[in-house]
């Protein structure tokens, strides 16, 4: 029985201040005062700031989700030219304070896109087709129709009103223009989601995790030839299932948005 005893001394003490065997080195960590997204289950990824750093855990600012201690959230950030990712928990929450809080542990499963900046970008809209693997929000199989705003050899950006998440792995087809070639084929990985404001839509940044070299290599040289070094909002239609192909560009538009909902009621 002692050693049963010593065993479970030695896991509270490796416990103690939230640290464990998978704890996230503090150099990888996102530092104070960054922005930072938090996903939670099938809620639309929301921004935040880090509070603070130590005893093991981080501190963000309350973000806009029905949080309780002990839940599962996704916190995204870059640093070092990477996208972090990092699957973790709430471990406790401060919503009475003058700036609310929530600390989440500094320990979880980790992944990393490196290359964000050294790798050269192309602002360019391609038709992409989506079929999603696995999502947190979205049922495998479904298939979206969309555009994308920028393309590289490791990662690419799309538009959408579908309600994607960190982590959520998709198969994708990006059709190279008018050229007749045959699409580009890759699975990808979305890393980060950034609401676009006034609008239904959400930005994606995706790496890629499987793609072959021809087509990477397609994929560049249209970009190089056809693309510009800076992004511009996208104006193409989407088909995701959220607003159509018709859906209106401003939420602040009232009469658009009106009209819309109209047009949307008579053909259901």
């Amino acid at each position: 029985m002692a050693i049963f005893d010593r065993i479970r001394k030695s896991r509270a003490t490796s416990s103690v201040g939230g640290v464990s065997a998978n704890a996230i080195p503090p150099h990888l960590l996102p530092e104070v005062n960054q922005r930072v997204t938090v996903t939670m289950g099938e809620h639309v990824p929301v921004p935040s700031r880090v509070e603070d750093l130590g005893n093991g855990d981080v501190q963000l600012a309350f973000p806009a989700l029905p949080l309780e201690a002990g839940d599962q959230v996704v916190v995204t950030w870059e640093r070092d030219d990477a996208w972090f990712s990092m699957d973790t928990r709430v471990v406790a929450m401060d919503d009475r304070s003058a700036v609310p809080t929530i600390r989440v542990s500094a320990a979880g499963r980790l992944s990393r896109y490196d290359e964000r900046r050294t790798d050269t970008r192309a602002a360019i809209e391609l038709p992409i087709e989506l079929r999603v693997v696995r999502a947190r929000a979205i049922r495998p199989g479904r298939e979206l129709h969309t555009y994308t705003v920028e393309v590289s050899s490791n990662a690419v950006r799309f538009v959408t009103s579908a309600p994607f998440a960190p982590g959520d792995l998709i198969e994708a087809k990006i059709q190279l223009g008018d050229s007749g070639l045959e699409a580009a084929s890759a699975r990808i990985r979305i890393i980060r989601v950034d609401a676009v404001t006034g609008s239904w839509r959400s930005t994606c940044s995706a790496a890629f995790d499987e793609i072959l070299r021809s087509d990477r290599a397609r994929l560049v040289a249209l970009a190089d030839a056809n693309g510009t070094t800076e992004a511009a909002p996208s104006t193409a239609p989407t088909a995701d299932g959220v607003g159509g192909r018709d859906e209106p560009e401003h939420l602040g538009d009232l009469h658009g948005v009106v009209d819309w909902l109209n047009r949307r009621d008579a053909s259901s």
